[in-house]
């Protein structure tokens, strides 16, 4: 296994790769104002928890007012909301028996994406 990491002005991306194969690949926001330290912490406890997908997930309203005072601090990534928050993650096997593939989890940045993961249907 590999770990490949790119850390761009706007975020970070984590590449899992096992031989030439990428298996997993994450994206997180870049935060300049953070120092290495909590980078670390940041990063160590992100990688922990496997993979993470944020935006795939179920918010209560409740958390408005936290979202709100995130965003008016200047922190954008979901990771500072989920840090910040009661989360209960779900590993793979309690989805696979309503989602045997996981495809509820891919990964779709672009409309090609998005057509290529129609066309896998």
């Amino acid at each position: 296994m590999l770990l490949a990491v790119d850390v761009g002005n706007t975020s970070t991306v984590f590449g899992l790769f096992d031989g030439p194969e990428l298996s997993e690949h994450w994206r997180i926001a870049t935060e300049r104002h953070k120092s290495g330290d909590e980078l670390g912490a940041l990063y160590k406890s992100f990688l922990d928890l496997g993979r993470v997908e944020g935006t795939c997930a179920v918010y209560s309203t409740a958390l408005a007012p936290r979202i709100e005072a995130l965003l008016a601090d200047g922190r954008h990534s979901v990771l500072s909301l989920l840090e910040r928050s009661r989360v209960r993650y779900l590993a793979a096997d309690e989805l696979r028996p309503v989602d045997p593939e996981l495809r509820s989890f891919r990964n779709l940045n672009t409309p090609d994406d998005y057509a290529r993961w129609l066309s896998e249907r």
